[in-house]
């Protein structure tokens, strides 16, 4: 009987341990997964991708959520993905941009990384199979342009003919209102 009160003894006391534990892990678990919630709220890089033919284009946002005076970091990127090089000549407009589009107050605003390039240096792109072409902006929302959405777009254009391109993957950017689990 004292052998058995024994066994029982040990036995409540590695019950009351593991529970104790269970507990602390779920604890931890718990910790965790909330953080995890919070930060798929906040500010998260953001990318689409599309193909068009041999080439394919991407863009990349820093940040899908900012406040008015955050700076965003855009970027583009064409590459060729077939087995002969692409070569792109037109006369009048970039082969490759970025172009950014939101509403203020006073009405749509449009920048391009283009502007104030000299456009003679945007008018050929030639890329060899597997290079590739990265541009790359920054942008910083002033508070005309809190509460709104800006679209960021990759501009792709292979023909004066097809001036849509191949492909325009485009991101959406939040400012000053983002949404998520808890509200905007």
């Amino acid at each position: 009987m004292e052998r058995r009160a024994d066994w029982l003894d040990q036995y409540h006391l590695g019950g009351a341990a593991m529970n104790k534990r269970i507990s602390i892990r779920l604890q931890c678990s718990s910790l965790i997964l909330f953080a995890l919630l919070l930060s798929s709220c906040l500010h998260n890089a953001v990318s689409s991708s599309g193909v068009g033919g041999d080439i394919g284009v991407d863009i990349w946002a820093s940040s899908n959520c900012v406040q008015p005076g955050d700076t965003v970091h855009l970027r583009a990127t064409a590459t060729n993905l077939g087995k002969r090089t692409w070569i792109v000549d037109l006369k009048d407009q970039p082969v490759f941009d970025i172009v950014l589009e939101y509403d203020t107050v006073v009405g749509r605003r449009k920048i391009r990384w283009s502007d104030g390039k000299l456009l003679s240096d945007l008018t050929r792109l030639e890329l060899e199979p597997g290079e590739s072409k990265t541009i790359q902006m920054d942008w910083i929302p002033d508070q005309s342009a809190d509460g709104y959405d800006a679209v960021a777009e990759a501009r792709y254009i292979y023909s004066a003919i097809a001036p849509g391109g191949p492909s325009r993957p485009s991101v959406l950017i939040n400012v000053g209102s983002c949404p998520g689990m808890f509200g905007p």
